[in-house]
Protein backbone atom coordinates (compact mmCIF):
# COMPACT_ATOMS: atom_id res chain seq x y z
CA UNK A 1 0.00 0.00 0.00
CA UNK A 2 3.00 2.26 0.70
CA UNK A 3 4.76 1.93 -2.32
CA UNK A 4 1.29 2.00 -4.16
CA UNK A 5 0.43 5.40 -2.38
CA UNK A 6 3.92 6.98 -3.83
CA UNK A 7 3.37 6.33 -7.11
CA UNK A 8 -0.21 7.68 -6.91
CA UNK A 9 0.79 10.97 -5.41
CA UNK A 10 3.43 11.10 -7.81
CA UNK A 11 1.35 11.32 -11.01
CA UNK A 12 -1.41 13.29 -9.05
CA UNK A 13 1.77 16.28 -8.98
CA UNK A 14 1.97 15.37 -12.40
CA UNK A 15 -1.45 15.64 -13.52
CA UNK A 16 -1.66 18.75 -11.99
CA UNK A 17 1.35 20.29 -14.12
CA UNK A 18 -0.22 18.85 -17.06
CA UNK A 19 -3.45 19.65 -19.20
CA UNK A 20 -2.84 16.66 -21.09
CA UNK A 21 -5.40 13.82 -20.04
CA UNK A 22 -3.87 11.16 -22.13
CA UNK A 23 -0.73 11.41 -20.59
CA UNK A 24 -2.48 11.21 -17.18
CA UNK A 25 -4.32 7.81 -18.36
CA UNK A 26 -1.01 6.64 -19.24
CA UNK A 27 0.73 7.07 -16.20
CA UNK A 28 -2.22 5.91 -14.27
CA UNK A 29 -1.75 2.29 -16.12
CA UNK A 30 2.00 2.07 -14.82
CA UNK A 31 0.37 1.63 -10.80
CA UNK A 32 -0.23 -2.09 -10.09
CA UNK A 33 -1.40 -4.14 -7.52
CA UNK A 34 0.72 -5.41 -5.26
CA UNK A 35 -0.49 -8.98 -4.86
CA UNK A 36 0.31 -10.91 -1.80
CA UNK A 37 -2.03 -13.44 -1.19
CA UNK A 38 -4.24 -15.73 -3.35
CA UNK A 39 -7.91 -16.28 -2.26
CA UNK A 40 -10.80 -18.41 -3.09
CA UNK A 41 -14.41 -18.27 -2.64
CA UNK A 42 -16.37 -21.40 -2.10
CA UNK A 43 -20.35 -20.51 -2.59
CA UNK A 44 -23.04 -23.28 -1.05
CA UNK A 45 -26.13 -23.79 -0.47
CA UNK A 46 -27.17 -25.55 2.08
CA UNK A 47 -29.42 -28.69 0.90
CA UNK A 48 -33.42 -29.15 1.60
CA UNK A 49 -32.35 -31.62 5.22
CA UNK A 50 -29.83 -29.52 6.33
CA UNK A 51 -29.27 -26.45 8.51
CA UNK A 52 -26.82 -23.90 9.99
CA UNK A 53 -26.71 -26.46 13.04
CA UNK A 54 -25.51 -29.31 10.80
CA UNK A 55 -23.08 -26.59 8.98
CA UNK A 56 -22.00 -25.83 12.75
CA UNK A 57 -21.57 -28.86 13.53
CA UNK A 58 -19.27 -30.04 10.28
CA UNK A 59 -16.78 -27.14 11.03
CA UNK A 60 -16.35 -27.71 14.43
CA UNK A 61 -15.44 -31.28 13.71
CA UNK A 62 -13.13 -30.75 10.91
CA UNK A 63 -9.44 -29.81 11.75
CA UNK A 64 -8.04 -26.68 10.28
CA UNK A 65 -4.83 -27.01 10.27
CA UNK A 66 -4.61 -30.43 7.99
CA UNK A 67 -6.90 -28.29 5.38
CA UNK A 68 -3.80 -25.52 5.60
CA UNK A 69 -0.65 -24.38 7.09
CA UNK A 70 -1.41 -22.30 9.46
CA UNK A 71 0.33 -18.52 9.92
CA UNK A 72 -0.39 -15.05 10.55
CA UNK A 73 -1.36 -14.65 6.55
CA UNK A 74 -3.83 -17.49 6.00
CA UNK A 75 -6.88 -17.34 6.87
CA UNK A 76 -10.40 -19.27 6.73
CA UNK A 77 -13.78 -17.12 7.30
CA UNK A 78 -17.45 -18.01 6.61
CA UNK A 79 -19.66 -15.43 5.14
CA UNK A 80 -23.30 -15.87 6.19
CA UNK A 81 -25.75 -12.98 3.96
CA UNK A 82 -26.73 -10.34 6.43
CA UNK A 83 -30.34 -9.03 7.01
CA UNK A 84 -32.32 -12.20 5.47
CA UNK A 85 -34.68 -14.16 8.56
CA UNK A 86 -33.90 -17.59 7.18
CA UNK A 87 -30.36 -18.08 5.50
CA UNK A 88 -29.57 -21.47 3.59
CA UNK A 89 -26.37 -20.15 1.72
CA UNK A 90 -23.05 -19.58 2.34
CA UNK A 91 -19.26 -18.26 1.39
CA UNK A 92 -16.53 -20.01 2.76
CA UNK A 93 -13.18 -17.97 1.48
CA UNK A 94 -9.53 -19.36 2.20
CA UNK A 95 -6.74 -16.97 1.53
CA UNK A 96 -3.14 -18.44 1.63
CA UNK A 97 0.24 -17.84 0.83
CA UNK A 98 -0.16 -20.14 -1.97
CA UNK A 99 -2.31 -20.55 -5.20
CA UNK A 100 -1.45 -24.10 -5.22
CA UNK A 101 -2.83 -24.84 -1.65
CA UNK A 102 -5.83 -22.24 -2.25
CA UNK A 103 -7.09 -25.00 -5.63
CA UNK A 104 -6.45 -27.88 -3.49
CA UNK A 105 -8.79 -26.51 -0.77
CA UNK A 106 -12.09 -27.38 -2.15
CA UNK A 107 -11.29 -31.01 -2.53
CA UNK A 108 -9.88 -31.15 1.00
CA UNK A 109 -13.12 -29.63 2.49
CA UNK A 110 -15.40 -32.16 0.25
CA UNK A 111 -13.04 -34.75 1.42
CA UNK A 112 -13.92 -33.58 5.04
CA UNK A 113 -17.86 -34.13 4.15
CA UNK A 114 -18.99 -30.80 3.34
CA UNK A 115 -20.61 -31.94 0.14
CA UNK A 116 -23.21 -34.52 2.58
CA UNK A 117 -24.68 -30.87 4.22
CA UNK A 118 -24.43 -28.36 0.96
CA UNK A 119 -24.48 -28.09 -2.37
CA UNK A 120 -21.66 -25.62 -3.63
CA UNK A 121 -20.84 -24.48 -6.77
CA UNK A 122 -17.64 -26.71 -8.63
CA UNK A 123 -16.20 -23.47 -10.39
CA UNK A 124 -13.69 -22.92 -7.35
CA UNK A 125 -10.54 -21.44 -8.43
CA UNK A 126 -7.89 -19.55 -7.19
CA UNK A 127 -7.60 -15.73 -7.70
CA UNK A 128 -4.58 -13.02 -6.95
CA UNK A 129 -5.36 -10.99 -3.90
CA UNK A 130 -3.76 -7.86 -2.56
CA UNK A 131 -4.73 -6.02 0.89
CA UNK A 132 -4.75 -2.39 -0.36
CA UNK A 133 -5.71 -0.73 3.72
CA UNK A 134 -5.67 -2.47 6.79
CA UNK A 135 -6.32 -0.85 10.14
CA UNK A 136 -9.19 -3.73 11.36
CA UNK A 137 -8.69 -5.08 14.85
CA UNK A 138 -7.95 -8.47 15.05
CA UNK A 139 -11.75 -10.35 15.83
CA UNK A 140 -12.53 -13.21 18.71
CA UNK A 141 -13.93 -16.53 16.72
CA UNK A 142 -17.16 -16.04 18.33
CA UNK A 143 -17.55 -12.37 16.70
CA UNK A 144 -17.82 -11.65 13.32
CA UNK A 145 -17.45 -8.70 11.17
CA UNK A 146 -19.81 -6.88 8.52
CA UNK A 147 -18.21 -7.48 5.17
CA UNK A 148 -19.84 -5.82 2.02
CA UNK A 149 -18.76 -7.86 -1.62
CA UNK A 150 -19.06 -5.76 -4.96
CA UNK A 151 -18.29 -6.99 -8.23
CA UNK A 152 -17.16 -4.45 -10.66
CA UNK A 153 -15.70 -3.67 -13.95
CA UNK A 154 -13.44 -0.77 -14.95
CA UNK A 155 -15.30 1.48 -17.22
CA UNK A 156 -13.51 3.01 -20.40
CA UNK A 157 -10.16 4.54 -19.73
CA UNK A 158 -9.94 3.64 -16.01
CA UNK A 159 -7.96 1.21 -14.11
CA UNK A 160 -6.32 0.67 -10.93
CA UNK A 161 -4.36 3.24 -11.18
CA UNK A 162 -7.98 5.83 -11.46
CA UNK A 163 -9.29 3.62 -8.58
CA UNK A 164 -6.62 3.27 -5.98
CA UNK A 165 -6.83 7.38 -6.17
CA UNK A 166 -10.35 7.23 -5.25
CA UNK A 167 -9.49 4.56 -2.48
CA UNK A 168 -6.63 7.03 -1.11
CA UNK A 169 -9.03 9.98 -0.99
CA UNK A 170 -11.81 7.53 1.00
CA UNK A 171 -8.77 6.48 3.38
CA UNK A 172 -7.48 10.08 4.00
CA UNK A 173 -10.87 11.56 4.58
CA UNK A 174 -11.73 7.97 6.87
CA UNK A 175 -8.36 8.30 8.76
CA UNK A 176 -9.73 11.03 10.99
CA UNK A 177 -11.60 8.99 12.51
CA UNK A 178 -9.67 5.95 13.77
CA UNK A 179 -10.95 3.29 11.00
CA UNK A 180 -11.72 -0.11 12.16
CA UNK A 181 -11.70 -1.20 8.64
CA UNK A 182 -9.98 -3.12 5.85
CA UNK A 183 -10.19 -3.15 1.86
CA UNK A 184 -9.03 -6.06 -0.58
CA UNK A 185 -8.88 -5.98 -3.80
CA UNK A 186 -9.67 -8.97 -5.95
CA UNK A 187 -8.24 -9.84 -9.48
CA UNK A 188 -11.35 -11.66 -11.18
CA UNK A 189 -9.11 -12.43 -14.55
CA UNK A 190 -7.26 -10.64 -17.18
CA UNK A 191 -9.96 -8.40 -17.92
CA UNK A 192 -10.85 -5.17 -16.48
CA UNK A 193 -12.99 -7.09 -13.99
CA UNK A 194 -12.53 -7.37 -10.61
CA UNK A 195 -14.07 -7.81 -6.67
CA UNK A 196 -13.78 -5.31 -3.80
CA UNK A 197 -14.44 -6.35 -0.22
CA UNK A 198 -14.73 -4.05 2.51
CA UNK A 199 -14.56 -5.21 5.88
CA UNK A 200 -15.60 -3.28 8.99
CA UNK A 201 -15.46 -3.56 13.03
CA UNK A 202 -19.56 -4.07 13.29
CA UNK A 203 -20.22 -1.01 15.84
CA UNK A 204 -17.73 1.39 13.25
CA UNK A 205 -19.91 0.60 10.64
CA UNK A 206 -23.23 0.79 11.95
CA UNK A 207 -22.39 3.94 14.82
CA UNK A 208 -19.22 5.39 13.39
CA UNK A 209 -19.56 5.38 9.21
CA UNK A 210 -22.79 6.68 9.04
CA UNK A 211 -21.63 9.09 11.19
CA UNK A 212 -18.86 9.86 8.51
CA UNK A 213 -20.51 10.47 5.87
CA UNK A 214 -23.28 12.81 7.58
CA UNK A 215 -20.33 15.27 8.69
CA UNK A 216 -18.34 15.48 5.37
CA UNK A 217 -21.62 14.94 3.16
CA UNK A 218 -19.73 17.00 0.24
CA UNK A 219 -16.52 14.79 0.33
CA UNK A 220 -18.31 11.89 0.78
CA UNK A 221 -20.58 12.77 -1.92
CA UNK A 222 -17.43 13.80 -4.50
CA UNK A 223 -16.05 10.12 -3.49
CA UNK A 224 -18.53 8.05 -4.54
CA UNK A 225 -19.31 9.84 -7.74
CA UNK A 226 -15.16 9.09 -8.48
CA UNK A 227 -15.79 5.51 -7.94
CA UNK A 228 -19.03 5.50 -9.98
CA UNK A 229 -16.56 6.89 -12.82
CA UNK A 230 -13.89 4.60 -12.14
CA UNK A 231 -16.35 1.68 -12.34
CA UNK A 232 -19.71 0.06 -12.50
CA UNK A 233 -20.62 -2.32 -9.77
CA UNK A 234 -23.29 -4.55 -9.25
CA UNK A 235 -25.21 -3.24 -5.66
CA UNK A 236 -22.96 -4.53 -2.89
CA UNK A 237 -23.85 -8.16 -0.88
CA UNK A 238 -23.81 -7.42 2.77
CA UNK A 239 -22.36 -10.72 4.59
CA UNK A 240 -21.36 -11.31 8.83
CA UNK A 241 -18.31 -13.04 8.44
CA UNK A 242 -16.96 -15.09 11.40
CA UNK A 243 -13.02 -16.12 11.14
CA UNK A 244 -12.78 -20.45 11.50
CA UNK A 245 -9.23 -20.40 10.87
Amino acid sequence: MHRNFLITIFFIILASCSSDNNQVSRLSELVKPSFNLSTGIIDCKLKSDNSLIDLESFLSRISISKLIDLDANNNISVLFPDGSDYVDSFLIQVSLNSSKEVNSIYTKFIDAGLDNIANCRQDFKSRNLSVIFNSLDQVNSSDYVITEVLNCSYNESYNFGTFLIAIDRLIQQINFFNPNYRIDYIDVNDSDNFIWINRFEKSYYEDVLPEIWVQNINDSKEIQDEFRENATCEASKKYKEFNIG
